[in-house]
């Protein structure tokens, strides 16, 4: 009777654990299928209705249960629009174990939420700094998405369209923010590279809306900017015309002395205007001239020259004073000059360059003010 009662029990214990088995290979078929809807609630009866049986399944089911409701609530946080707490859960779940069954599926819903947070992101972009969090989320993306990145390399192009588009002096803030962002995958570096590149353009595109605008003094920072960070770039030469002709206009807004035509001393080759500018002071000279072909002209200090108390009477320059040369279009000419130092007013006139004419012209100072002649 006692061996039939043992055997009795023996048998219960073994269709018990028996069943428990089999309930748990159907709720691990739903685990490994990333089906946690259905998996959650089959791997809790398991490990609460089987735990008697301590078999390894039961805690096999706890485990697989408890990372199936982190999935869920994830779920849950990301329709709720709170992409942080979604993505960080996921991100904690990767980082628990190295042996984790559902990984690829993890990493899938990852991308999924960092490009819905990416994308959320960049749809309500105004400032710079937003744009640059919207790339950052699309980088975290890249890091999970394995041998499947089109779908990050789409959001990637959206955000560069609108970062580069719309309002067109938005865009070298937003590139600023793209461009110095500390990306470390494939996505941020694309990005960054790309603002890199697209920079220049930016700038100049911006500093000519400005000019045609007739807000000089923003162009002029802008192209500045252009020259000094992007000397070598193709917009850079586009724009160093352009930078003379804000900065002449700029300067004639404010307030100037009178600067006389040249006069015409000679010939030169038809279709040509040369301008021969001498320097007769002790303060280094720059004559900006804007017009059918703008320059630039730097005439050196002259170190054996000193100021005038009063208007000469005569030509001052001689052969032995700084001067330097240029040839440009012939035509009409907004002319700025002034001192490279900083220490005399500047002074602006228009001149009409003729063909075929050379011009010289000379600059003095008096102790009061610069002139020229």
């Amino acid at each position: 009777m006692a061996l039939l009662i043992v055997g009795i029990l023996v048998g219960g214990v073994w269709v018990y654990r028996s069943a428990g088995q089999h309930s748990y290979r159907r709720a691990h078929s739903d685990y490994l299928r990333y089906d946690c809807p259905r998996a959650a609630g089959a791997l809790h009866h398991v490990a609460r209705f089987y735990y008697l049986t301590f078999a390894s399944y039961v805690g096999d089911a706890s485990r697989e249960e408890k990372q199936c409701r982190t999935v869920l609530r994830a779920d849950r946080e990301a329709a709720d629009g709170n992409y942080t707490a979604a993505t960080d859960r996921l991100e904690m779940l990767l980082n628990s174990s190295t042996e984790l069954p559902i990984r690829a599926h993890v990493d899938a819903d990852l991308v999924r939420f960092y490009l819905a947070w990416g994308a959320n992101t960049l749809a309500e972009a105004s400032v710079p700094g937003e744009y640059a969090d919207a790339a950052l989320e699309v980088e975290r993306a890249y890091s999970h998405a394995g041998n499947n990145r089109k779908s990050v390399d789409r959001l990637v192009l959206r955000i560069w369209d609108a970062a580069t588009g719309g309002n067109v002096c938005g865009r070298p803030d937003r590139l600023e923010a793209l461009r110095t962002a500390h990306y470390a995958t494939d996505a941020g570096r694309v990005v960054a590279d790309a603002a890199n590149r697209t920079m220049p353009l930016a700038l100049l595109s911006c500093a000519r809306l400005n000019y045609r605008n007739r807000n000089y003094d923003d162009a002029v920072q802008q192209l500045t900017s252009l020259a000094k960070r992007y000397p070598h770039s193709p917009q850079a030469k586009k724009g160093a015309a352009l930078l003379i002709d804000a900065q002449v206009a700029s300067i004639r807004r404010g307030r100037t002395g009178k600067l006389p035509s040249p006069q015409v001393s000679g010939s030169t080759a038809y279709g040509q205007a040369k301008l021969v500018i001498s320097n007769d002071s002790s303060t280094p000279i720059e004559l900006l001239l804007s017009g059918p072909s703008s320059k630039r002209l730097l005439i050196a200090a002259c170190a054996r020259c000193g100021n005038y108390k009063s208007k000469p009477t005569s030509y001052t320059c001689g052969n032995s004073t700084p001067s330097a040369t240029v040839t440009v279009i012939p035509g009409t000419y907004d002319v700025v000059a002034r001192s490279r130092n900083g220490d005399v007013e500047p002074f602006s006139g228009t001149w009409q360059l003729g063909s075929g004419s050379r011009y010289d012209h000379c600059f003095y100072i008096l102790t009061t003010r610069a002139h020229s002649r």
